[in-house]
């Protein structure tokens, strides 16, 4: 008696097939989704920089980052540095 036998033999390359797919669908969801980054003109980049500067210099870095996050649509760790870049600014 064979573990796997002829006749269940193409069922299970048939589910193993389906579940590979769908782990891949998923992993591609998730990277896609992350690089939701939007292009901002330039002038709207100034005028928010310097609500930016304001917000950190009233001690206000996350609401700078989530508001750098909902206009730009980059990650959290990117909007991050963006926030520190410019109290870097700040402080000079």
């Amino acid at each position: 008696m064979y573990l796997i036998e002829k006749k269940y033999l193409l069922g299970c390359c048939n589910t193993l097939i389906g579940v590979s797919f769908i782990g891949l669908s998923i992993t591609y969801y998730k990277r896609s989704n992350k690089s939701n980054h939007i292009e901002v003109p330039d002038t709207v980049l100034k005028n928010m920089n310097i609500e930016l500067k304001s917000l950190i210099a009233e001690d206000k870095k996350i609401k700078a980052i989530k508001k750098y996050r909902m206009v730009t649509g980059v990650g959290l760790k990117e909007a991050n540095e963006y926030i520190d870049l410019l109290s870097k600014e700040n402080l000079n």
